[in-house]
């Protein structure tokens, strides 16, 4: 009958009419709809066995899932505070995908249990004790979005609770999803006096350093964390993760910043070098001709040349123009590091074929040879002034030699394994040897080993390190197997070799070709550069540095 359609089509959305429940009587319905409104925002239907929720007449996708909590177990009930308390002591799966089915009640008893609790919690002025948090903060954000007052207040007092407990995780949880969005810069200001920052975990501040770079109120934050922490920070330099880039293939990755510290320059498969904004990854421009990949590379001083190589082919570049200069050849095999000296008067090349040269950059001569290892050189590193060069060989022997006057002043012997990358103090009293596992101190008066530091955990290498400018630390990449998430940027100090931090890198970890193997500085020491072969390329910014800039800029922009 006409009575019995209408009374079967209560709840329905109040715009279908009496007639049209009627007339459709007959038909199969396409939509089996229930309609409820908690206030002029917040409304629920129950479309197609789907409990929906809707603010402002957009659909809200949340967790929608009712928390089912058996009374006949529940022996502290006055204890339970909240309803993420009750989940926590009796339905931990709550998370899971459960259907109404699996809890033992219909699609219709589950919407109308979403609708008592929703409605329940408005009554009560949104209190976010009486709504599981997995739904309530984020409804609370979107309602605070549509101007609903009442939902706004109780957002901010929420969001500054929850940051103000100083549980770093959540703090970092509440800049991601930009919960904090919500408040004013006084408001924020005024949140940052209510933390007890002698209750942060440094360490765990430094890992998370990176997931707040670029979210509102992140610069005020990143200041006072630097203010409190403060004797840390001016004795240790920190080296946050900027950004990541994916570019083109360069199968031995060879990558050097430029002297202006705003570009970086890398080798590529195509035989091609390519300029990038340190920044932003931007491709600035390409030069250079080799027929096979790039090998090697490196930039002067004085930014006025660039050199490469491949096989044993070097070429020299003008930087300004990109103009080729020289094609140097002596070498018999391939070229694998190329040094400028520190005022870019000479450069200087090792080779597979265990020579060192010295070319002559006025004539694009062979100047002199440095004489010869037994085996293949590895790595070259000037001393700050140029007066000295450091090589490393296959042969596991590192030479000191004199550059004036060509003179091999001592030679060091590694009895277990060859030193794959070398580096010089900036005060020439020690060398930094790095193997697969191991980084060594040669101290350069009784030319031994005074400290050898293990790479701990099988399975993991140290691809590349970098001496910072005053040679008190050594930053390395730590990558392998063991490590799939991308691997560690860790730092030693080199007084006494203790580990200072270790900070994870935020990279898709697939196996070699992703390793990052060349890790590169900047004259100014505050950038980082590692490149991987499969494309990818980090970099690392000195967070101190970081924040000077960043208020520099906001002001500028005022």
């Amino acid at each position: 009958t006409y009575d019995e359609a209408v009374a079967l089509q209560e709840g329905f959305e109040e715009e279908r009419s009496k007639v049209e429940a009627f007339e459709e009587w007959d038909d199969e319905p396409e939509e089996d709809i229930r309609y409820f409104e908690v206030n002029e925002h917040i409304s629920l239907r129950l479309i197609q066995g789907k409990t929906l929720i809707f603010v402002n007449g957009q659909q809200f996708d949340q967790c929608r899932y009712v928390l089912l909590v058996d009374p006949l177990r529940n022996k502290n009930q006055r204890e339970i505070g909240s309803i993420d308390e009750a989940q926590a002591m009796y339905n931990n799966d709550l998370e899971e995908k459960i259907t109404p089915e699996q809890l033992g009640i219909s699609f219709e008893q589950e919407f109308w249990a979403h609708c008592s609790n929703i409605q329940a919690w408005y009554e009560n002025n949104y209190d976010t004790r009486l709504l599981h948090s997995n739904i309530s903060f984020p409804l609370l954000k979107k309602l605070t979005q549509v101007g609903d007052l009442k939902a706004m207040k109780v957002f901010k007092e929420e969001v500054g609770k929850r940051f103000a407990s100083g549980y770093f995780p959540v703090m970092v949880y509440l800049f991601r999803e930009e919960y904090l969005d919500c408040l004013t810069p006084e408001e924020f200001s005024t949140l940052l006096n209510e933390i007890d920052y002698s209750k942060l975990d440094l360490s765990e501040i430094l890992v998370h350093l990176k997931d707040i770079l670029f979210w509102e109120h992140s610069l005020q934050f990143l200041m006072r964390i630097s203010n409190e922490f403060t004797d840390f920070f001016s004795k240790n330099p920190v080296f946050i993760d900027y950004g990541e880039f994916v570019l083109d293939r360069s199968e031995f990755c060879p990558i050097a910043i430029t002297s202006d510290n705003r570009y970086f320059i890398r080798g590529s498969n195509d035989g091609k070098l390519k300029e990038f904004d340190i920044f932003t990854g931007i491709l600035r421009r390409v030069f250079g001709d080799h027929e096979k990949p790039v090998f090697a590379l490196d930039i002067s001083s004085d930014g006025t040349y660039v050199s490469s190589a491949c096989d044993s082919e070097i070429k020299v570049w003008d930087y300004t123009s990109g103009d080729h200069i020289y094609t140097l050849a002596g070498h018999r095999d391939i070229v694998t590091c190329l040094q400028f000296d520190p005022q870019g008067r000479y450069l200087v090349s090792g080779s597979i074929d265990c020579e060192i040269i010295v070319w002559d950059l006025d004539s694009g001569t062979r100047k002199k040879s440095l004489g010869s290892h037994m085996d293949g050189v590895l790595s070259l590193s000037h001393s700050r002034q140029g007066k000295y060069l450091v090589s490393s060989a296959c042969d596991t022997t590192i030479n000191l030699w004199d550059t004036e006057t060509s003179h091999l002043i001592t030679t060091l012997v590694d009895h277990d394994e060859c030193t794959l990358q070398i580096a010089i103090s900036c005060l020439n009293d020690f060398i930094i040897g790095s193997s697969h596992s191991t980084l060594k101190k040669w101290d350069l008066e009784t030319n031994k080993i005074v400290q050898t530091i293990r790479i701990q955990g099988e399975g993991y290498d140290l691809n590349s390190f970098v001496l910072t400018h005053d040679s008190k630390f050594i930053l390395g990449v730590l990558q392998g197997q063991p490590l799939e998430k991308g691997g560690n940027l860790s730092m030693w100090r080199t007084s006494d070799g203790k580990l200072i931090y270790t900070l994870p890198i935020n990279q898709a970890f697939k196996g070699k070709l992703q390793e990052i193997t060349n890790l590169s500085i900047s004259q100014n020491g505050v950038f980082i550069i590692g490149g991987a072969r499969d494309k990818i390329v980090k970099v690392w910014v000195d967070f101190l540095t970081y924040i000077e800039a960043e208020q520099a800029f906001r002001k500028s922009k005022e």
